[in-house]
């Protein structure tokens, strides 16, 4: 019951504030304020679905940047479940070596994207490696963060009845880290959107991003809002079936909360 609880008061606070603003949005722009050059009126926007689907191939396109997205998150995580032992191994070991590789994370996104893009032309092989490296060099800044606070009394205690190094990473302090490394998974899954879009704008010849280019192009208003618009459902709907998950796989975590 608690679990369940906890899922639908998540997607209570998720969904109704973003059905405020919508109404919101609708209410001034469809009927209050006049026409303008900053925010097109939400008719023009549902409208220009029908474009998107005809002139734009946004089906099409819409797939190819969901499953680069979706599928470099689920195997990046896959491979860092796998791989967790050795990186902690590796992180305990050799803390200022990868203590250094978070300098990275303060370089603008655009350009990574720009970079892998100059490499590649915008391949969709190289837009899923990009997506793939760049999750799991996220996920594992993650487990380097979460692995500190890894209670010692359980390491002591697996220490005491004779369990040996590899054991204790992966039966101990993996499993103990393992839900907040899963709830780092949202902040990250929004990161990959900006990033996957970056590398698809600059490109110009695959998803979303390169629609994103061509209604820039055309000045079509209209057509960025109703992306934006979609992309913002995808978006939130990922973060709730990432919640979902982790409400799901992790209740005895929860519990303890």
């Amino acid at each position: 019951m608690l679990i369940k609880f906890k899922t639908e008061k998540s997607f209570r606070q998720v969904i109704y504030p973003a059905a405020a603003m919508l109404f919101i949005y609708v209410l001034l722009f469809e009927f209050i304020l006049p026409p303008n050059k900053f925010l097109p009126k939400p008719s023009l926007v549902f409208d220009s679905y029908y474009d998107l689907a005809g002139n734009y191939s946004l089906f099409s396109e819409l797939t190819i940047t969901t499953l680069v997205i979706y599928g470099s998150l689920i195997l990046g995580y896959l491979f860092i479940s796998v791989a967790s032992p050795v990186l902690i191994r590796l992180f305990i070991r050799y803390p200022g070596l990868f203590n250094g590789m978070r300098v990275f994370r303060n370089f603008p996104a655009f350009f990574y994207a720009v970079l892998f893009a100059y490499w590649f032309s915008g391949s969709i092989a190289a837009e899923f490696l990009f997506a793939f490296v760049a999750a799991v060099f996220l996920i594992g800044l993650s487990v380097n963060e979460k692995y500190k606070y890894a209670s010692q009394e359980y390491i002591l205690t697996a220490v005491n009845l004779g369990a040996s190094e590899s054991k204790i990473y992966k039966d101990v302090i993996w499993k103990e880290i393992q839900p907040k490394v899963f709830q780092s998974l949202k902040r990250i899954h929004f990161y990959l959107w900006i990033q996957v879009l970056l590398f698809e704008f600059i490109s110009k010849n695959i998803g979303l991003g390169s629609i994103y280019y061509i209604a820039l192009a055309f000045d079509d208003l209209a057509a960025l809002f109703a992306l934006a618009l979609l992309i913002s459902i995808l978006i939130l709907a990922g973060m709730i079936i990432i919640n979902i998950f982790y409400l799901k796989l992790f209740p005895w975590y929860i519990l303890n909360e």
